[in-house]
């Protein structure tokens, strides 16, 4: 997944210079079709937040909804992916 980092209101200098920045993660689920709900990507593990939500594959597209306990701050935080993409294939992916 490919997305954009926005800003941070404690980094104004960041926003001055850089601007946004761009931001990708991987993730290892056990399926693309169906539902997979988020405790069979992000098992329960000690000292980590525990997250919930789901990701959904239909044909090529996937919606992200996955948002995880912020313990520290005291809330539920959105996971930064959460949203819709569409699914294509990367050279050397199995």
């Amino acid at each position: 997944m490919t997305g954009v980092r926005e800003s941070m209101a404690h980094d104004p200098v960041s926003f001055i210079f850089r601007g946004s920045s761009p931001l990708k993660a991987t993730i290892r689920v056990p399926r693309i079709t169906g539902q997979v709900d988020a405790a069979e990507i992000f098992p329960a593990s000690g000292g980590g937040y525990r997250h919930f939500g789901k990701i959904n594959f239909s044909g090529l597209h996937m919606v992200v909804d996955i948002h995880y306990d912020n313990t520290d701050a005291k809330r539920i935080a959105p996971f930064t992916f959460n949203g819709e993409y569409v699914l294509r294939a990367v050279q050397g992916s199995q």
